[in-house]
């Protein structure tokens, strides 16, 4: 059980390094960065950065 949620922990703490990142280079740009751009960059799917 415990591989099974640290694997599921690993997982979560990507996502949230990638969300951290969205939201550094959304200030950084003042909100006018491309969400294609934005994805790119996060290294995350549209999809994933609209969700």
């Amino acid at each position: 059980m415990n591989a099974f949620f640290l694997k599921r922990i690993s997982g979560h703490q990507l996502q949230a390094a990638q969300i951290t990142e969205a939201c550094r280079r959304l200030n950084l740009f003042y909100g006018l960065e491309r969400m294609t751009d934005l994805a790119y960059h996060t290294n995350m799917s549209l999809r994933n950065l609209e969700r």
